[in-house]
């Protein structure tokens, strides 16, 4: 399952989070080229790509066209994603192994996770890639960071396994290792369980007896005091081990800093995807702001996402999130007043781009010389053309050798673009029998 939100565009790792995902993806296809793969995308909605295949080389295609663009909608949803799963044919014998590529999970996909690892016996992996607050900070970078600790922690309660990208390919050997492990013992079920630990009894033993001699408390204190010490300290752990992150969960530090009106530390702090965003929104990161709003899937979010994007004058997307949130709440005074503002804004934007645009017409028809003139003409009547459009359909390709290599040609030049049209259908569809089912 590979994160395809606008926050894997980020460029903190080069070329990008998304880029870089997908180079780690290709490099465990080549670590494991017999295994059985499928792909799922997710954002706000959650797209099978290709379904369980062992085809590498098609998938490795499809791979390569994935982008955040060919997604049809915004936010984060994990949850969407796990459905996809739970439609597809896989036998209760099988070892499946859940892979999740992201840099952050939403509370609501945190409560999907949970439920699912509860209902499937499947081995879950996450897989963080991404720079952290205090990584981002030392680079003097403002970007939606890598959540570690909430990714490792959910890791744990799912009964999971958690790491993070590394430059090498350190991390891909940990994978495929977590996945061989996980696959042997379904299959050999009949193997006998060897248990050769009593072994460890005996150096245990004189560990036990050495503990309670007089004076070896004091020297085994001294002894892991030194060696703390003589550790070398990164920003990172000394954020970990600081008094606030001991006595406090980063909701009630990024609480503190909150009410004390330092709003981006609050964000920074904060792991509730609310209270982030509106931190961000108050600090007047409305890009950040809007990232995270765009996560939640609630009319309140959806309202503030609005307010977001009108402050960070994207005004057709403000425009677009009020009228269907009036479409919901036709009365709500404070989306008719935003949105009447935007539109005026957009009025006013457009006026003045027409009279710009028809001076600039009239300034370069005055330059222009007849000989512009008559070749602009041409132009004109080149364009005016009518074009037949043979449309086929997907029977009359399959039975067509000379269609089919067209077709294909077409899908190799712009996969990006099948894709993009291949999504927006989906959710189209999805639409509609969600509009039919009212």
């Amino acid at each position: 399952m590979l994160d395809t939100s606008n926050s894997m565009n980020s460029v903190d790792i080069q070329p990008s989070r998304l880029e870089r995902a997908k180079q780690k993806v290709s490099d465990l296809l080549a670590e494991r080229p017999e295994g059985y793969t499928s792909l799922i995308v997710y954002s706000g909605s959650a797209h099978s790509i290709l379904p369980l295949t062992n085809d590498h080389n098609i998938l490795r295609n499809y791979l390569s066209a994935v982008t955040t663009k060919i997604m049809p909608q915004q936010g984060k949803s994990v949850a969407n994603a796990l459905t996809l799963i739970k439609q597809a044919t896989i036998s209760d014998d099988t070892p499946v192994t859940v892979l999740l590529i992201t840099d952050d999970i939403t509370e609501q996909s945190q409560q999907a996770l949970t439920r699912f690892s509860e209902q499937h016996r499947y081995q879950m992996l996450i897989y963080g890639i991404g720079s952290t607050n205090e990584e981002l900070s030392a680079k003097g970078l403002t970007l939606p960071s890598l959540n570690n600790q909430k990714l490792s922690r959910i890791s744990d309660e799912i009964d999971g396994f958690y790491l993070s990208a590394t430059i090498n390919k350190q991390d891909i050997h940990q994978l495929v290792s977590r996945i061989k492990s996980f696959y042997n013992p379904i299959n050999d079920k009949h193997i006998p369980w060897v248990d050769s630990g009593y072994w460890l009894v005996f150096p245990a033993m004189l560990l036990y007896l050495l503990w309670f001699r007089r004076g070896w408390t004091i020297r085994w204190s001294s002894f892991i005091v030194v060696l703390c010490l003589s550790l070398p300290s990164t920003q990172g752990q000394a954020a970990e081990n600081s008094f606030a992150n001991f006595w406090l969960t980063p909701n009630q530090q990024g609480q503190l800093y909150f009410y004390l009106k330092d709003y981006k530390t609050a964000a920074e702090r904060f792991e509730n995807t609310m209270w982030k965003a509106t931190s961000y929104y108050l600090n007047e990161d409305f890009d950040l702001a809007i990232e995270y709003f765009s996560r939640i899937d609630s009319n309140d979010a959806k309202l503030r996402l609005a307010n977001a994007y009108a402050h960070a004058e994207k005004y057709y997307a403000a425009e677009s999130i009020y009228q269907s949130l009036l479409a919901v709440f036709p009365n709500n005074q404070a989306i008719i007043e935003n949105l009447a503002a935007v539109q005026k804004i957009i009025k006013a934007r457009e006026s003045l781009s027409e009279h710009q645009k028809q001076e600039q017409n009239e300034r370069s028809d005055d330059e222009t010389s007849d000989q512009f003139k008559q070749a602009k003409g041409k132009q004109i009547k080149t364009n005016q053309r009518k074009q037949e459009v043979q449309q086929y359909s997907a029977e009359q390709i399959l039975k067509n050798e000379q269609l089919a290599k067209m077709w294909m040609e077409n899908l190799q030049k712009n996969p990006s673009k099948f894709l993009a049209n291949k999504l927006q259908i989906q959710v189209n569809k999805q639409k509609l029998l969600g509009s039919s089912n009212e």
